[in-house]
């Protein structure tokens, strides 16, 4: 009970001494200079009821954790200069073990949380595809780069039938684990319509409705969704507010595939989705990509940029699928050397062979 009572009046004394401690107690000092500061009456009634005889900061690094507080020797003698600078040493020994302790239990959680991050990130290399469909004419490649453990990128190719390949690239507002989980969402929506066979207006209507129904105002995802043709190499597409995708042709022209509309989830009732047209001859090469790659910076902050994703295509358009990706991405890492990855990388390739 006297121990209770004890812990309760440094508590007060703590809490009614707050400003006054961190202003004027930078240094251990017998109780009684107390006096020298302009305080509570009742705090200085707390020091003296309570017999406390030196009051000692406890600090770390320069910054002020907490302060000892002495009482009177059992044996009833008075404190020296050299108690006090013994106590003094041993406020700061004891602030040092608690900061290591504080210290330590941030490490013991930091790595539970890279655990989790890990196994996150797993989970979501398991919702992007897990092979590339091999179509007859045709050269297909796709990749993501994460800036963070896990990201808000996303693609995917699905044969909707033996003619018909669906290709998707998406990019959820924000980073990190609330992005991942949004792509999560989209990837499943995406997974149960597109068997449905209804038509690429009717599944951008329904996968704007699910976003915006599950999600806060603020996020949103841009998202470009094509349906090629295998056959006629007729490829139709709505691009909802993502990056316009490139279509290089075999004289290294270079045409955006822009038609479509608003971004998914920013409202329930947006506006008609318009739905491009464009055929794809031999050699042609669509290269579809996230706001990573033209927006990956220099030292100086300065865009990777459109034009130079262009040149990079238009470089190497006479490769397949997969060097086409990975020379754009080198070229990418080459002009951010230096620098830490801003964004999420996402690239797809598809390239009329025959």
């Amino acid at each position: 009970a006297e121990n209770r009572r004890f812990i309760s009046l440094i508590n007060r004394f703590n809490f009614e001494f707050d400003n006054c401690l961190l202003e004027n107690f930078s240094q251990t000092l017998f109780a009684q200079r107390i006096s020298e500061f302009e305080i509570d009456n009742e705090c200085k009634k707390i020091v003296e009821t309570n017999e406390i005889r030196i009051i000692s900061p406890m600090v770390v690094a320069g910054n002020t954790i907490g302060f000892l507080i002495i009482g009177k020797k059992l044996n009833g003698e008075e404190f020296d200069d050299r108690n006090l600078q013994f106590i003094q040493a041993l406020g700061n020994t004891a602030a040092s073990a608690l900061e290591n302790e504080r210290l330590f239990q941030e490490e013991i959680e930091k790595k539970k949380l890279e655990s989790e991050l890990k196994f996150a990130l797993e989970i979501q290399k398991n919702l992007l595809p897990k092979f590339v469909p091999e179509i007859e004419g045709y050269s297909l490649a796709g990749t993501t780069i994460p800036s963070r453990h896990v990201g808000g990128d996303y693609y995917d190719f699905l044969m909707l039938d033996e003619k018909h390949l669906l290709l998707v690239i998406a990019d959820v507002s924000g980073k990190g684990m609330p992005a991942s989980l949004i792509m999560a969402h989209f990837q499943a929506a995406l997974r149960i319509l597109a068997p449905l066979h209804i038509t690429l207006t009717d599944l951008i209507l329904k996968l704007n409705l699910t976003i915006y129904e599950n999600t806060s105002p603020d996020k949103f995802v841009t998202a470009f969704v094509g349906i090629l043709d295998v056959l006629s190499g007729a490829f139709y597409y709505i691009n909802a507010g993502h990056n316009p995708p490139y279509l290089c042709n075999a004289n290294k022209e270079i045409i955006e595939l822009s038609d479509g509309g608003l971004i998914l989830g920013f409202t329930d009732e947006p506006p008609m989705y318009h739905t491009g047209e464009v055929w794809l001859n031999k050699d042609d090469v669509v290269l579809m990509y996230t706001d990573g790659v033209n927006e990956a910076q220099d030292i100086n902050k300065e865009d990777f940029g459109d034009n130079a994703t262009k040149e990079a295509l238009i470089e190497v358009s006479n490769q397949n699928a997969s060097e086409i990706i990975t020379h754009v991405v080198q070229k990418v890492k080459d002009y951010s050397k230096d620098t830490s990855q801003f964004d999420d990388i996402t690239l797809i390739a598809l390239k009329r062979t025959k």
